[in-house]
């Protein structure tokens, strides 16, 4: 039985626990403590798995429950515990998702929790006690061929391109107005005789301005436009298959024992 899971973290840290498995007070204790020293306890202690990424964004995690897993025969587990399941609801996500109820999340997670924010997911194990070992993959250690860069990726990073070319462009040209009109207009009041000169140059900043917030909308635009092509719908869900064959963490279960309550 495998399952494989997209987790995101901002804080380079992600987790596997079961809701059911977390004190009933959980919520109240990490809002007031450490939440570091909170769940370095309960990972002693087999209610849940925390684990450092070394970066934040996405992370491929593949559940192997009751299997060997692949490529893992000759070397040794970055780590090894256990892990109660008691409900058989197993949340993989980033360690800032950790809660009594993941989906609506708590006042020390993210507002919504995991109902608002796609950074993990549930999986469904058989309800027990497990052993468990975390294979880590460092970037060098994956050799599988990288897939070559298609059109459809190009086409996607133009509207992108536009934009922040659109942004750079009227951030530096609205910063020139904010500094060029207040000092024309000092020097005007002052009856300084430079006043007369340099105002030809200001529509050439108001039409940068404008053209760079021009870029910026169609950009976005063509953006969302784009991404509901059925081309890149396709080279999307493609791209996804490909990065999910290869997991940057591996949690192997080993069910040792019937569900048992840990509250």
């Amino acid at each position: 039985m495998q399952y494989t899971v997209t987790a995101g973290t901002d804080g380079a840290t992600l987790a596997a626990f079961d809701a059911a498995a977390l004190p009933a007070d959980f919520d109240a204790r990490i809002e007031v403590g450490d939440p570091a020293d909170l769940m370095a306890e309960l990972q002693e202690a087999g209610r849940m798995w925390v684990g450092g990424t070394g970066g934040d964004g996405t992370h491929v995690v593949r559940v192997v429950v009751d299997e060997e897993p692949q490529g893992f025969a000759s070397r040794a587990p970055a780590h090894c515990g256990r892990l109660a399941v008691p409900s058989g609801g197993l949340w993989v996500c980033g360690a800032e998702y950790v809660a009594n109820d993941p989906l609506r999340g708590s006042a020390a997670t993210p507002r919504g929790g995991l109902g608002r924010y796609t950074m993990g997911a549930r999986v469904d194990v058989p309800p027990g006690d497990y052993d468990l070992a975390v294979h880590e993959l460092a970037p060098d250690d994956d050799d599988a061929p990288k897939p070559p860069l298609r059109a459809v990726q190009v086409l996607q990073a133009i509207p992108v391109l536009l934009a922040l070319l659109g942004a750079i462009a009227g951030v530096a040209a609205t910063l020139a107005l904010v500094v060029t009109l207040p000092w024309k207009l000092v020097q005007w009041a002052t009856d300084d005789p430079r006043a007369e000169v340099g105002w030809h140059v200001v529509p050439f900043m108001l039409g940068a301005a404008a053209v760079g917030a021009a870029m910026v909308w169609f950009g976005l635009a063509a953006s969302r436009r784009m991404a509901r092509l059925p081309a890149v719908a396709r080279a999307d869900a493609a791209a996804a298959a490909a990065r999910a064959e290869h997991p940057d963490v591996v949690l192997a279960l080993r069910r040792r024992a019937p569900a048992a309550s840990v509250r």
